[in-house]
Parts: structure tokens; C-alpha cells; sequence
């Protein structure tokens, strides 16, 4: 990538960010609310809007795929979970245990990204 090309990317960034931002929390949020973060510190946009769309981008995302694994479950059962070795026993285990105790595996989930290597 030559510095016309950055020169061309970088406005165009700056002016959709919002969007942008919204979108790529949706998919991914932790990430991308780190660098809206930093983006507002330096001035780039207002905080309490990049604040707003990590939320609702990341919650929105978090419900999608949440849904898709709920509707796909059967399929997501008999043809993934079989291929890395986890039998149905397995997994009605880890179901019981998970809905259980709810707020524990989201705050688990959640926090999973800090907590890591």
C-alpha cells in the first residue's frame, strides 16, 4: 500500500467511522472498542457515541450468534462437535452446567479476552 492509497483510506475512515465502528463491533467488539477508545481520545470522535454503538454493536452480535447456535443446534451437534471428539453426553453436560448458572458463563465469556495467555 503506497501513501496515496493511505491518503485516500484514512479520510474516508475518519469521515464513516461510525458506521465502520458499529459494524466491526457487531462482528467483533472487544477490538474494536479499544481502538473507537482511542480514536476518541485523540479527538477523532465523541465517546459517548463510540460508548453507545460498542455496546449495542456488541450485544447485538452476541444475540445473533447466540440464535444461530440456538437454531443450528442439531446441525451444530452432529456434524462439528463429532469431529473434534465431544459426544452428545458431553454436551449435555456442558448445557446443564451453562444454564445453570447463566451469569457466570457470560461474565466467563465476556471476560475471557482479558483473562487469556
Amino acid at each position: 500500500m503506497n501513501s496515496t492509497d493511505l491518503e485516500t483510506l484514512v479520510p474516508w475512515i475518519i469521515e464513516h467511522g461510525y458506521l465502520i465502528f458499529f459494524i466491526v463491533a457487531f462482528i467483533e467488539g472487544p477490538f474494536i472498542t479499544l481502538a473507537g477508545g482511542i480514536a476518541a481520545a485523540l479527538g477523532y470522535y465523541d465517546i459517548l457515541i463510540i460508548l453507545g454503538l460498542a455496546i449495542i454493536g456488541d450485544v447485538g452480535g452476541d444475540a445473533l450468534y447466540y440464535a444461530i447456535g440456538s437454531y443450528n443446534n442439531k446441525i451444530l451437534k452432529s456434524k462439528f462437535f463429532r469431529l473434534i471428539g465431544i459426544n452428545d453426553t458431553k454436551i449435555s453436560k456442558i448445557e446443564t452446567l451453562v444454564h445453570g448458572h447463566i451469569r457466570k458463563a457470560v461474565l466467563l465469556v465476556k471476560l475471557s479476552p482479558v483473562l487469556g495467555p
